[in-house]
């Protein structure tokens, strides 16, 4: 992981060059990029084309991410003290999850296709 800030408002942001490691039938999530300030942006692409849903949670608030297929994803580690608490990794159905922990409500939430084999999550 490399972490760096600016002082544009953008408080960390944290790069993944490396493949994940993957297991049997998984396809690998070639790299991502997680920006932190005054809002999330979870950059993320795939060696193949990557499809997504989404669903926006309360109480706690979580904004969800399935990715659909069998991804290796190395995720970044998040930077304490930020309105994202965190991201977590499963698999749901047919599908491997994201999680992102938000410490608020969020304004928006949206997955942005970047082009076939790039998305990123926007959370302000």
């Amino acid at each position: 992981d490399r972490v760096k800030g600016d002082q544009m408002g953008m408080l960390a942001t944290v790069i993944n060059s490396l493949p994940a490691k993957l297991a049997a039938g998984q396809t690998a999530i070639t790299a991502t990029r997680l920006e932190l300030g005054k809002s999330v942006v979870f950059r993320m692409t795939g060696a193949v084309p990557i499809k997504t849903k989404t669903l926006l949670l309360k109480d706690p608030n979580r904004y969800v991410v399935d990715l659909q297929g069998n991804w290796g994803i190395q995720l970044p580690r998040v930077p304490k003290d930020l309105w994202i608490s965190g991201i977590r990794l499963g698999h749901h159905e047919e599908s491997t999850r994201l999680v992102f922990e938000l410490t608020r409500a969020p304004v928006s939430a949206k997955v942005v296709k970047i082009n076939n084999t790039t998305v990123e999550v926007r959370i302000q």
